[in-house]
């Protein structure tokens, strides 16, 4: 169906004139939700996939796996068994293909020239019909995933990461070595890789999105077409609860030596979850009240006093059930070294927003401004 009940849960779409496009959403019949979006202006079609699977689903024992499972998705199906042979025609048709695995989803994409879409569909679809995972090419790609973590290991903002793995409660999918290494994945056979896939990639719990130029209908038969042998296997669905950042009687801080002239102080808080409400935007609003410039604000109170640069914040979200309020600030040196003050002075006014009531005619100044932001861009 074009539609469903969920569209009365959406914002109303606000379109320019120009705007032409048009979309629509679908259900197989294996559960795969689909979005197609057609639009004559397009300069090449594409498609995303995602899969809520990801980091924090990794094995106890296997870390890095679900990045591993997903190098591995690349590396030829039986039929196009070949190991370059998506990659190539990719290319070979002026596209482009990617893939990350984040905390708790894998998103797969590609795009083409429209004339090859259909096939570029056929091919992508193979991923998750079946794959080889070809036992020749296991050692190559720990090796890729490993050679991928060694570029970020002087990055100063990765090591921090890592160091914030290390606070978080041991056993919890936070806890655990996303990206994977030789060394956290050595051994692993190609037998194993596919029990992972099909112990957690399945049609009903899949995602995908087509655009191109091409009518809505067209869009739908090639996905109904190409998609519709996508198991559904019986995977049980992960618990997903914020374990990593239980309540503590006191404040948890490390300190990392930097490997630039880095003078950062970083707080994480967990919060509730903001995707189901994406459409009022709670996530953006504590942001910018945290972020708020003007007079009586956080930023402008340590800037006067000479102890940050800069200051922003953002909601994280780690997963559906929960995620992680970020506040960055860049220290002066006169920061560095009152850095208690500074997060004496950021609890203090975490308690003043808490205890005021809500910030109603600052949510409506924002909401004006994004609306006629999202309007003059259209």
């Amino acid at each position: 169906p074009a539609s469903t009940a969920a569209d009365t849960n959406l914002p109303p779409l606000l379109r320019a004139p120009s705007d032409h496009a048009e979309f629509r959403r679908f259900v197989l019949e294996s559960g795969l939700k689909g979005l197609l979006v057609s639009d004559p202006k397009f300069d090449k079609s594409g498609a995303a996939l995602v899969m809520p699977i990801g980091q924090i689903d990794d094995p106890a024992d296997r870390e890095g796996m679900a990045h591993f499972l997903e190098h591995m998705l690349f590396l030829g199906t039986a039929k196009y068994p070949e190991v370059n042979a998506y990659g190539n025609f990719i290319q070979s048709n002026g596209g482009y293909s990617n893939a990350y695995t984040a905390s708790d989803h894998t998103n797969y994409q590609f795009e083409v020239r429209h004339e090859a879409l259909a096939e570029g569909l056929d091919r992508f679809a193979q991923f998750f019909i079946a794959p080889l995972f070809t036992p020749e090419f296991t050692g190559r790609e720990i090796n890729a995933v490993h050679n991928e973590a060694m570029r970020h290991v002087q990055n100063d903002g990765r090591r921090l990461f890592s160091v914030c793995r290390e606070l978080y409660t041991p056993g919890s999918g936070e806890s655990r070595f996303s990206t994977g290494n030789k060394d956290t994945l050595a051994g692993a056979t190609p037998a194993q890789v596919r029990a992972f896939y099909e112990s957690t990639y399945t049609a009903d719990r899949m995602a995908l999105a087509i655009c191109g130029k091409a009518p809505l209908d067209e869009l739908e038969k090639l996905a109904r077409e190409k998609f519709s042998a996508i198991p559904r296997r019986p995977v049980s669905i992960a618990r997903r609860a914020p374990e990593f950042l239980p309540r503590k009687a006191a404040l948890r801080l490390a300190k990392v030596e930097p490997v630039k002239e880095v003078r950062s102080l970083q707080l994480e808080f967990v919060a509730p979850p903001t995707r189901p409400d994406f459409a009022s935007k709670p996530d953006v609003l504590v942001e910018e009240l945290l972020g708020y410039r003007g007079a009586g604000g956080l930023v402008e109170s340590l800037k006067r006093d000479g102890l940050i640069n800069s200051l922003s914040a953002g909601i994280w979200e780690r997963t559906g059930d929960y995620g992680s309020l970020m506040i960055t600030m860049d220290l002066t040196p006169a920061g560095e070294k009152s850095h208690l003050d500074v997060i004496s002075r950021v609890f203090s006014y975490l308690a003043h927003l808490r205890a005021a009531p809500f910030p109603m005619d600052f949510f409506r100044d924002r909401a004006r401004d994004r609306k006629s932001t999202r309007l003059n861009s259209s």
